[in-house]
C-alpha cells in the first residue's frame, strides 16, 4: 500500500476468527500524525497499530489487552513491526529486537468484523504498508528476528539465527579473506 488512502478490506473469512494464538507483522514507513493508525486487525478482536499520542505501537486483543511498545516508528524509515498472543503473554517486536510484553487476559474475540489491511473501517493508515503475514500461532523471538532478517541470516539451517550462523558467517569470512 502506498500510503495514500489505501486499505485492502479482507472480509470476514472464518479462518480469521482465531482465538487461541496469534501473530501479526508487516513492514511499515511514514511519518503519522498524534492519532490512531491501524495497520492491520480485524476490529478489536485483534489489532497492531501505531499507538495514540505517542511514536510507538499498539496491540490489541479485545478488551482489557492492550499492549504499548516504547520504540520509535514515528521516522519514515522502513520498520518490520510484529505482535504475538501466545495465549498467555503478548509480545511486540521492532525490527526483529523485543520492545514490550505483558500479561494477557482470557481468548481472543471472534466477532463479524472484517480484517482491515492499512486501516480499519473508520480510517485508513498514513504510511507504507507491505509483507503483511498473519499467522495462527505464536512465532517464538528467533522466528520473529527470521522474519526480520530473512531466511538466508539462518546458514545453518536450523530455524534460528543465533550465534552458529555468527560462526559460520566468519568461518566464510576468514575463508574468503585468506585466498
Amino acid at each position: 500500500l502506498d500510503g495514500d488512502g489505501d486499505y485492502v478490506n479482507c472480509g470476514n473469512d472464518a479462518s480469521f476468527n482465531i482465538t487461541d494464538a496469534i501473530t501479526i507483522s508487516a513492514w511499515i514507513k511514514g511519518t503519522f500524525g498524534g492519532t490512531f493508525h491501524a495497520v492491520i486487525g480485524k476490529g478489536f478482536d485483534w489489532m497492531l497499530a501505531k499507538g495514540v499520542n505517542n511514536e510507538a505501537l499498539f496491540f490489541c486483543l479485545g478488551a482489557g489487552n492492550f499492549l504499548y511498545g516504547s520504540q520509535n516508528i514515528n521516522d519514515n524509515q522502513w520498520h518490520h513491526i510484529a505482535a504475538v498472543h501466545d495465549g498467555w503473554r503478548m509480545y511486540l517486536y521492532v525490527d526483529g529486537r523485543f520492545d514490550a510484553s505483558r500479561a494477557a487476559v482470557g481468548s481472543l474475540n471472534v466477532s463479524d468484523s472484517h480484517v482491515y489491511i492499512g486501516g480499519n473501517s473508520t480510517d485508513s493508515f498514513t504510511g507504507l504498508v507491505d509483507d503483511v503475514r498473519i499467522y495462527n500461532r505464536a512465532l517464538s523471538a528467533e522466528q520473529v528476528r527470521t522474519l526480520y532478517f530473512g531466511p538466508e541470516a539462518d546458514l545453518n539451517t536450523d530455524d534460528t539465527v543465533n550465534f552458529r550462523d555468527f560462526c559460520l558467517l566468519a568461518d566464510n569470512w576468514l575463508d574468503t579473506a585468506a585466498q
